[in-house]
């Protein structure tokens, strides 16, 4: 789906990283381990195409949809209530967990979305609110290619326990930056970032701890 050929970028903080040289299979689950937010969120604008490498090329083998957790968070509106979203063409009728078609509503009791939490625009309604809405429409993504970070290090279990049941169906691929305990189910590939700005990659099916 894309390619990384000896791919070199720089953080903000000015740290230059790589070369980078991976494949990004689709429908895989890839964990990257790094030492720093900033040099993920270069990475994660190199796989956006965000950003151009300093060395090296991307190569989309054929158009790919991409999606992350922090452009997820950035586009709900707060003036809106989760019902209109519900309700709208754009939500579909059903979704794949733990291999099995279910209604999207079972999903939605799952991150505890009560009937009452529906109604109400966003803005009027406690934080953890807007977090279960926004891990819904991550976990609902069509995305050829998924990026999540803070989706996957949130405290909140009834997230952790969808993302578990929702991470073998998740249709295309999904990179998910996250200390090893907190990874949702098995991974075939791990990217490593050292902190000196070097990179490794690896195929890795053992299960999470």
């Amino acid at each position: 789906m894309l390619s990384l050929r000896q791919v070199t970028f720089r953080t903000e903080t000015g740290e230059e990283v790589g070369p980078i040289e991976v494949e990004v299979t689709r429908a895989s689950r890839i964990w990257v381990d790094c030492p720093s937010d900033s040099l993920f969120t270069a990475f994660a604008a190199i796989l956006t195409g965000e950003r151009k490498p300093l060395q090296g090329y991307l190569e989309e083998i054929n158009p790919v949809v991409v999606q992350s957790d922090f452009h997820l968070k950035e586009t709900l509106s707060p003036n809106r209530p989760i019902a209109d979203y519900l309700n709208s063409p754009d939500a579909p009728e059903f979704v794949w967990l733990e291999r099995r078609r279910r209604s999207l509503g079972v999903l939605v009791d799952q991150l505890g979305l009560m009937p009452d939490k529906l109604r109400f625009p966003l803005k009027h309604q406690p934080p953890e609110v807007f977090t279960k809405y926004w891990a819904l429409r991550f976990l609902i993504s069509r995305a050829d290619l998924l990026i999540g970070r803070e989706i996957f290090n949130l405290d909140d279990p009834d997230i952790q326990t969808a993302l578990r049941k929702r991470w073998a169906d998740f249709p295309g691929a999904v990179v998910a930056a996250t200390v090893r305990e907190r990874l949702p189910g098995p991974v075939d590939l791990r990217l490593s970032f050292g902190a000196d700005g070097s990179f490794s990659s690896e195929a890795y099916r053992t299960q999470p701890i």
